[in-house]
């Protein structure tokens, strides 16, 4: 397709150079000067095809050469309109899932009683655990942090500050 569209190109520049010299001898006549715009035409349309299918090959190049990339993406934890089921996304977890839908349905001191836990994600050796009301509680080394959103945590893992510490103290077993 790209050889189709320079071929095109260099046909559409050469006829637009051809026209352009055949009028200049008579471009005060009115044919002349029709031959001219007509050639310049032609010949931008040909410079434009050509820009366009040079494109079309850079974006194919870099297409292919972007292909073996992997990206993560964080997303942020779906809004649960009513408390979905527990779940467990790893054995490293150092709490197990009876344990952790107990606590979801105990509320946590000084937070509402509709403070429930949608799920848990364990990454890194470090249990997370999230609630309906989008916030995060985190099992660290150094003991259990909770944040009020996920940049809260984002801030906390590139700083080391913010968050309210819960207990203090290596994870319970």
């Amino acid at each position: 397709m790209q050889i189709v569209l320079y071929v095109l190109s260099a046909f559409m520049m050469l006829t637009g150079v051809y026209w352009l010299v055949m009028g200049w001898d008579i471009i005060m006549v009115e044919r002349g000067w029709s031959q001219f715009i007509a050639g310049a035409t032609a010949f931008a349309a040909g410079a434009v095809i050509l820009a366009l299918s040079h494109i079309a090959r850079e974006v194919r190049k870099l297409r292919s050469d972007l292909s073996g990339l992997v990206v993560e993406v964080d997303e942020p934890a779906p809004a649960a309109a009513a408390p979905a089921p527990l779940k467990t996304a790893s054995a490293e977890s150092k709490i197990d899932a009876k344990a952790a839908a107990e606590m979801a349905q105990t509320p946590v001191e000084g937070h509402p009683q509709d403070r429930m836990m949608v799920g848990t994600y364990t990454s890194g050796g470090v249990t997370y655990f999230m609630y309906a009301d989008h916030s995060i509680e985190a099992e660290l080394p150094d003991g259990r942090h909770r944040f009020s959103s996920m940049e809260e945590l984002r801030i906390y893992l590139d700083t080391g500050s913010g968050g309210e510490i819960i207990r203090k103290g290596p994870p319970e077993p």
